[in-house]
């Protein structure tokens, strides 16, 4: 009865319903939104959709929908409010609050760009009290008042902060840090936000520093915008970890220690604890290891009761089929079992043995494993049942999986994807595929295969929001699809994809609007990323005169840049001019140039330099430069000898090649692993008509806390032709010879200017000791020179120097303190040096 009232409703509706004749909407970028044509039949259930989806791009206020009968139908009138946005925010009054904390604030909380409402407005002004009671201000008042400019509402704060909040008196037991971690003093203004952060500091302090069970809290009293702060601290005991028949470091028991990062002991933690050095102790290649803490009172003491090794030398595999390992292994263990087993389990399971035996034998004498392996039954695919929503033909299911075959997970992963692809390709959105296997009977496995394909989606039309400096059809290109077409899940995801990958958006949000009977609507809203940035600044001082510098950067598809940057100064004595344009990723052009006039000469340079970077295997590092020189010199009043190297006459053209293999662990603080660098510089010297070729290799090597780094240059000539000065090689400085000064060591002008030599090596090595925490000791010893032919190269004709120093890691690099001693006595004024340096060697 129920049905057939509901059928007579439908029936007297529809007979009622009316024709749309026309629409009306001044958004016509929109229409394909608008979920009717003309000559559909209008029903209130399509009027509210029509809301929805205007509602969902973010551009409406208020959206009304209005009918006006006409000619035996309808005109749906379609008026909108376009919705505004937060613009800008400023803020005056009695503010109390430093203006940079306050732009940060507004950065945090204030909802800029986004819908205008002043149920949010009101939000962020709430917040914004309770962040200015935490700044020390509990009593500040906040109004506001709203400018309308265009489509966006400028919002003007008025701050009254009130009496801040003063700290009248602070107790605590442990004075000596408190100073040290918090910044909060007697008579200040009470910040807590400050507060709190310096108490999470001293807190992760006494974790690290391994004090147990230590306790850091606070108690606040308020009368009279006067704040009485107790804060107590309690350190509880410090403790050390020792450990017994465990060779492993102290940084990685520390880790290993999962009770540290809370600072309390309980059983729960210890068993943790015993957890983890118990694998940790099969790693190391340790048999079958029984883990005993014992925790005392000044110290937590890890020991392995039994720390029997079993070496591997050799593994044999009896199987009647043939199998192999890939992986090596050092010990045998519970864990090599494991693996092992494992590894043969995967790869019997891909020829159709699922239930395998494994046995191993190992024998002390020969360090040899035997695997005695049973294969067992091999098993194959039962009876196929087929539940589909859909018809599918038959050959289909037979090309991905059939009753009879040789039964592996291969096999089913692959009829899972098979499917899937498959029901994509006949235009299904979303479509699921769930397999799920019986009970073997009799050495075959039942198949039951779930399909549920869902339904097509037709893409009606495609509505792009936000876009204003790329073009439309520029966005609709990174699409596989166009309008028309059916469309899957991973269409989308993929467009998506292709466009954050560009670069060019900031953001990217895609809604599939459904219009139902299988058509949907593509609404696609981008935030654009700024295409250029410009950047300048101007300098003067008294030695280099006016400074101009000036950057621009243009962004390319898929996230690559193009810079451009100048610089130049102008005085009255020396003009400079520095222009470059770099890529992202490979490219790299400079042109330079400099006109210096001094009272005993007149400089001048120009110089280019063509780069290229790529990488070859992930490891090797190419870089080709073709690089052109000019200096010249004029008007020259003194000896060429007392000019320094830069400003030496050159006129070369070379090809640079730049070879780097790299496998340290780490380029900054490097504790194993080896690096090769080969330098080759084929040139031309245009003003003697003279070619050379300028070769250098540099190497390094490093074993946990020894390095050592090798360098050897070496100018190739004809007819013992001396090179341009600048050209030549130089050492001596705070990463080699450090006895020596900077760029000093090797031949010298009788003014005790360098000038450089054609051959070049130099051996470093350096012994590092771990203090604590970021500081370490240093060990170093240097010998080397630069010599004025390779003929000339002798080892008392070395510079050998020796010392100690302190090296503090840094988020750059290493910063180095060092004190070299002279080895060769006479050589050098002082037979001591102190050394500064920061950054790696390389």
């Amino acid at each position: 009865m129920k049905k057939l009232v509901l059928l007579l409703f439908f029936i007297i509706f529809s007979a009622h319903a009316q024709i749309v004749k026309d629409i009306k909407f001044k958004h016509t970028e929109l229409m394909p939104l608008i979920p009717i044509k003309k000559g559909d039949k209008l029903t209130p259930s399509l009027v509210r959709q029509i809301i929805v989806d205007l509602y969902k791009t973010d551009l409406f206020y208020n959206v009304k929908v209005k009918t006006v009968e006409k000619n035996g139908g309808v005109t749906v009138v379609i008026d909108t409010v376009p919705a505004k946005y937060f613009g800008k925010i400023a803020a005056k009054g009695k503010i109390g609050i430093k203006k940079r904390r306050l732009k940060k604030l507004f950065r945090e909380f204030y909802p800029k760009n986004k819908m205008f409402r002043r149920e949010s407005l009101k939000t962020f002004i709430e917040t914004l009290k309770y962040k200015f009671a935490e700044l020390g201000y509990p009593h500040a008042k906040i109004g506001f008042k709203t400018e309308n400019v265009g489509d966006r509402v400028n919002v003007y704060l008025n701050v009254d902060c009130g009496d801040p909040l003063i700290v009248k008196s602070i107790k605590t037991e442990n004075k000596r840090l408190y100073k040290k971690f918090f910044k909060t003093r007697e008579s200040h203004v009470y910040n807590k936000e400050l507060f709190l952060h310096d108490l999470k500091k001293l807190r992760a302090y006494l974790r690290k520093r391994h004090y147990l069970n230590s306790e850091v809290s606070y108690k606040e009293y308020v009368k009279d915008n006067r704040l009485s702060l107790t804060v107590s601290i309690k350190k509880g005991k410090k403790f050390s970890i020792k450990s017994k028949n465990l060779k492993i470091d102290k940084d990685e028991l520390a880790d290993t220690c999962v009770f540290l990062k809370t600072g309390k002991i309980n059983d729960s933690t210890i068993k943790l604890t015993e957890k983890n050095l118990y694998f940790n102790a099969l790693k190391l290649g340790y048999c079958d290891p029984k883990i005993n803490i014992e925790v005392n009172k000044d110290y937590l003491y890890c020991e392995i009761e039994n720390p029997e090794k079993k070496k591997l030398d050799k593994i044999k595999i009896q199987s009647d089929i043939p199998l192999k390992l890939n992986k090596k292994f050092k010990f045998f263990n519970k864990l090599t079992k494991s693996d092992i087993f494992a590894a043969l389990s995967t790869e019997l399971a891909l020829k159709g043995y699922l239930r395998p035996k494994i046995r191993f034998v190992y024998d002390r004498v020969s360090r040899a494993l035997t695997v005695k392996v049973n294969k067992g039954l091999l098993y194959k695919v039962g009876r196929v049942n087929l539940t589909s929503d859909i018809k599918l033909p038959k050959n289909v299911l037979r090309t991905v999986i059939s009753e009879g075959q040789t039964f592996n997970n291969r096999a089913i992963s692959g009829a899972i994807v098979y499917l899937k692809s498959y029901l994509i390709d006949l235009g299904y959105f979303d479509p699921q595929v769930k397999i799920k296997l019986g009970n073997p009977l009799k050495g075959a496995i039942p198949v039951d295969i779930f399909i549920n394909a869902g339904k097509k989606v037709v893409i009606e039309g495609i509505v792009i929001l936000g876009n204003s400096k790329v073009k439309k059809e520029h966005i609709l290109k990174f699409a596989n699809f166009k309008q028309g077409d059916t469309v899957c899940k991973s269409d989308l995801e993929d467009f998506k994809n292709r466009l954050e990958f560009s670069g060019l958006f900031r953001k990217v949000d895609l809604n599939l609007i459904d219009k139902g009977k299988g058509y949907a609507v593509l609404l696609v809203k981008v935030q654009e990323n700024r295409l250029y940035s410009f950047s300048y600044a101007v300098g003067v001082n008294s030695d280099e005169g006016l400074r101009f510098t000036a950057k621009i950067r243009k962004r390319y598809l898929f996230n690559t840049f193009l810079t451009g940057m100048t610089i130049f100064r102008v005085s009255s004595k020396r003009t400079q001019g520095y222009f470059t344009v770099s890529g992202e990723k490979h490219f790299l052009s400079s042109i330079y140039f400099t006109i210096e006039d001094k009272d005993d000469y007149k400089f001048s340079r120009f110089g280019l330099s063509l780069s290229y970077r790529y990488n070859l295997f992930s490891r090797i590092k190419f870089v080709e430069s073709l690089e052109f020189t000019k200096n010249n010199l004029t008007n020259v009043q003194v000896p060429f000898q007392e000019i320094e190297k830069e400003l030496q006459p050159d006129y070369t053209v070379g090809l640079r090649t730049n070879i780097l293999y790299d496998r340290r662990n780490s380029i900054l603080f490097p504790s194993k692993g080896y690096f090769v660098s080969l330098n080759l510089f084929p040139a031309y010297v245009l003003t003697d008509d003279e070619f050379f070729v300028k070769a250098r290799l540099k190497t390094g090597f490093y074993f946990k806390k020894l390095e050592f780094i090798t360098t050897i240059g070496k100018i190739f000539t004809k007819n013992g032709y001396q090179v341009p000065i600048p050209q030549r090689f130089f050492a001596g400085g705070s990463t080699n010879l450090r006895i020596s000064s900077f760029e000093k060591a090797g031949p010298q002008f009788s003014t005790g200017v360098s000038r450089g030599g054609q051959f070049l090596f130099i051996f470093s090595g350096e012994y590092k000791y771990h203090i604590k925490d970021i500081y370490y000791f240093t060990v170093f010893a240097d010998i080397g020179n630069v010599w004025e032919d390779s003929s000339d190269f002798s080892f008392s004709s070395c510079i050998k120097d020796a010392g100690i120093g302190l090296m503090v890691k840094t988020p750059v690099g290493p910063m180095k303190i060092q004190l070299a001693h002279n080895l060769d006595k006479g050589t050098f004024p002082s037979n001591y040096k102190l050394v500064f340096s920061f950054g790696t060697t390389f």
